[in-house]
């Protein structure tokens, strides 16, 4: 008989256990939905509720099966050369794959995870503890990036890398960041493959021209009519739980292609994040992109943040 943890403190990796994750913060209305006997009885599940979900009449959760945590985690290993000399410190939430999948990435690797679960971002004490511990990668989310540069932060010489994903990290940004001197790594990735797709190689950090994203090796991907972008693999969902004040049902993945909703431009296995499909508008019939709206306002923010670099 399968049980389910919900938000453990700690995960086996080599166990059949399954294992529930779910923002402690939720709406009332979202908690109202969650029926837990509508979740299959499946061993070695982690059942995740997804980054993407917005609406209140609605909930999902993914099951990402841990050995899809684990390719994942074994693919971004290698590509930034992850040893059990390092020490990773983790300040993204457990509930979402950012902060789960570093700890799959320290049982792949043997590394050591220094966990500081921040109620609001401090810069200064988030650069103090990676001093204090001694950490030579952390992952960060375009915020945190925002903060660095607002508060002028430069990195202490042990970090050898600060991967940046969750978001699209303005050009801007990015540069300003590269010139305090932060081992910026790009990555592009999403709950439905358990965190990384493609990232950045270690030899574009300090490089002040935007990097390209590299396909990771465990993965394969290709565009459909409409350009978005198709992956198969061995980190991707099997599937999701719908809720809805209806009803609640298990929808399995029916493809070997994980159909997602994000426009991408796919060149030699180098991947260009354009928005997601939902972000297109039409603006007196003119399709418009919401994420390069924001880009443009990022410029101008940046821009008024001058003097902080």
């Amino acid at each position: 008989m399968v049980s389910y943890q919900l938000n453990p403190k700690f995960v086996e990796w080599d166990s059949e256990e399954s294992y529930i994750f779910i923002n402690p913060k939720l709406s009332k209305e979202e908690q109202k939905l969650i029926k837990f006997n509508a979740i299959p009885k499946t061993p070695g599940i982690i059942w995740m509720g997804s980054s993407g979900t917005t609406a209140k009449s609605s909930f999902k959760l993914l099951a990402l099966p841990k050995k899809a945590f684990l390719a994942s985690a074994g693919a971004v290993c290698d590509h930034l050369q992850v040893t059990a000399s390092d020490i990773w410190l983790n300040v993204l939430p457990r509930f979402h794959v950012g902060g789960l999948s570093i700890e799959a990435r320290a049982h792949v690797s043997g590394c050591k995870v220094n966990l500081k679960q921040f109620p609001k971002f401090d810069v200064n004490e988030f650069n103090h503890l990676i001093t204090e511990k001694q950490v030579t990668i952390t992952s960060l989310v375009p915020t945190h990036v925002f903060e660095i540069i607002k508060n002028n932060i430069k990195p202490p010489k042990n970090l050898r890398v600060a991967l940046v994903g969750g978001g699209y990290l303005s050009d801007e940004l990015y540069v300003q960041a590269v010139n305090l001197g932060w081992p910026i790594v790009l990555t592009y990735g999403m709950s439905e493959a358990c965190s990384s797709v493609a990232t950045s190689s270690l030899s574009s950090i300090g490089v002040m021209a935007r990097p390209e994203l590299n396909l990771l090796p465990h993965l394969e991907a290709k565009l459909d009519e409409q350009a978005c972008l198709l992956l198969k693999g061995s980190s991707l969902t099997v599937g999701e739980v719908q809720f809805t004040k209806q009803e609640s049902k298990f929808v399995p993945v029916s493809s070997e292609w994980l159909k997602t909703k994000d426009l991408v431009k796919l060149n030699d296995n180098k991947i260009e994040f354009i928005s997601r499909l939902h972000e297109q508008v039409k603006v007196s019939g003119e399709l418009v992109n919401v994420a390069q709206l924001n880009n443009s306002f990022e410029k101008i923010k940046s821009g008024s943040q001058q003097n902080f670099v």
